[in-house]
């Protein structure tokens, strides 16, 4: 009798352990709790929204940058065959170009997306933590603390850093 039988070793899961009124619960709450930190992350990064451009970066990326006015075909053949600053960053300057075509040279177009990727990058941290473990705890802990980190202030609040932001959040869907 050393040995148990597979069904004997494997461990109860998570789900299978919960009263049928808590796993109701639990999946509710799998809904709403992203979007509480959502909604945390929003409001954090939202006076980001009233930034302007800044000197550093934003005239070479985006201001004085002709290629991110033209969504044509050709303008497109621009944005991914020509280096910026030394960087090779098609899919960033795509996303300015989109921009551009939305807002024009309105700063407060250039924030909202940048907090609405990383928005979107803080749900997918809790999916893809809730996925490795399991825990709901554990995914709002981490996502929250992902989501508000003032680490990610540079990349958020900065039109530039909209490469990293975009970086993130492909990086944690794929």
């Amino acid at each position: 009798m050393a040995r148990a039988n597979a069904s004997q070793r494997r461990a109860a899961s998570p789900r299978e352990t919960l009263h049928p009124r808590d796993a109701s619960l639990s999946r509710r709450a799998a809904w709403w709790l992203p979007a509480l930190i959502a909604l945390a992350t929003l409001a954090a990064f939202a006076p980001a929204v009233h930034n302007g451009f800044v000197d550093w970066d934003d005239p070479e990326y985006v201001t004085e940058n002709l290629d991110i006015r033209d969504l044509t075909l050709p303008g497109l053949r621009a944005i991914f065959t020509t280096y910026l600053s030394g960087n090779y960053q098609p899919l960033t300057m795509a996303s300015f170009a989109v921009d551009y075509n939305f807002w024009k040279l309105n700063p407060e177009g250039y924030h909202l997306t940048n907090i609405a990727f990383h928005v979107l990058g803080t749900i997918a941290v809790f999916w893809f933590v809730l996925l490795l473990t399991g825990s709901l705890e554990m995914s709002g802990i981490t996502s929250l603390f992902f989501g508000i980190h003032p680490l990610h202030v540079e990349s958020v609040a900065w039109v530039s850093g909209r490469k990293d932001v975009l970086y993130n959040f492909f990086y944690i869907v794929a």
